[in-house]
């Protein structure tokens, strides 16, 4: 053969191309990609159904390249937040208090005992606030899929603070949530600002004396073990948002709209078990040494009282469309029935 048609061989097969192509590298390039960021812990019922809700949307034949970053692999809740807001991830599961960074009138649903049980404040999200709180989100370019509440905020210290004047002068760790400081400050505590990590050290030096976190918080990250007397105040609940980037969403099919709200639901589904967490960790840190308080109805009447005018405050603080999301929650709290 001529060195010509060596060359004229050659070039028909460049043109062809490879023979053994892969069908499902080219099916792969097609999918859709779905990182989800959150701030779960192996072990919670949180990371099982976050697995279970990426592998719903993992069977043959899906269109979805689902990639979880549920136990904290995107950084922090905030940093989760971001990248879903920037496209970086497509849908999270995070705190309000990571969209009040967006959204400053969320902030108000952390306003101390404006809550008195899980079932109350489901009833307020769904009836009251739900298209509100949607728009909301909406105008800063992210969807709402839902919400899910599973734990409460508490009072903890080295001694038992069981009435607000307990508190008086007790050198205690705020969050940086301003409804955290204001409340605080209404019971006259001496309110030191610390991040997270300091809080142990600063109880083992005694800069602080107590504090208010997450119950969650307080139990896993071991706080318990330089303040071990816990007061179930629950004056806060912790709210996770699930929400969607808004450019990708709208990207998607109705269809593809179905699958990912029908792994999402029913919402009692992700609520429940997680609930249950909450009561299981505080049976098991008892059989470990922290003495759990519970208030009676004449104690928390007090508490309630005495934390009620920094509702006005953090209102005013606020601004924007904070009265109104507040008025929303008092109009669906009269016409809850227990």
């Amino acid at each position: 053969m001529s060195v010509q048609r060596h060359f004229i061989v050659l070039a028909a097969f460049l043109c062809v191309g490879p023979l053994n192509v892969n069908p499902d590298a080219s099916a792969q390039e097609k999918k859709i990609p779905l990182t989800v960021g959150a701030a779960a812990m192996i072990g919670l019922a949180s990371d099982r159904l976050y697995h279970e809700f990426g592998d719903a949307l993992s069977v043959q034949g899906s269109p979805f390249d689902v990639k979880l970053m549920v136990r904290g692999e995107g950084g922090s809740d905030e940093q989760n937040f971001n990248s879903v807001r920037r496209g970086r991830m497509q849908l999270g599961g995070v705190s309000y208090g990571a969209i009040s960074t967006a959204i400053p009138e969320l902030a108000v649903l952390n306003a101390p005992f404006l809550f008195d049980s899980y079932e109350e404040l489901d009833f307020v999200l769904a009836t009251g606030l739900k298209d509100t709180i949607n728009e909301m989100i909406e105008n800063v370019g992210l969807h709402s899929l839902g919400q899910n509440t599973a734990s409460w905020h508490i009072v903890y210290g080295r001694t038992p603070i069981l009435w607000p004047a307990d508190a008086q002068g007790v050198r205690m760790r705020s969050r940086i949530d301003e409804s955290s400081i204001l409340f605080l400050q209404t019971l006259d505590a001496d309110v030191i600002h610390l991040s997270a990590t300091d809080v142990i050290p600063s109880l083992q030096t005694g800069l602080i004396d107590a504090g208010e976190t997450n119950s969650f918080v307080y139990l896993l990250n071991g706080v318990f073990t330089e303040a071990p007397h816990l007061t179930l105040t629950n004056h806060v609940p912790s709210i996770t948002g699930f929400v969607a980037n808004q450019g990708w969403w709208d990207s998607l099919t109705n269809e593809q709209h179905q699958a990912i709200d029908k792994a999402l639901t029913p919402r009692h589904k992700w609520s429940t078990p997680m609930r249950a967490d909450e009561q299981r960790f505080l049976r098991q840190y008892a059989e470990r040494g922290v003495t759990i308080h519970e208030l009676s109805p004449e104690m928390r009447e007090r508490w309630k009282a005495v934390a009620l005018p920094s509702h006005r405050t953090l209102i005013d603080n606020i601004g924007g469309r904070a009265q109104e999301i507040y008025d929303l929650v008092l109009e669906a709290k009269a016409s809850y029935q227990p």
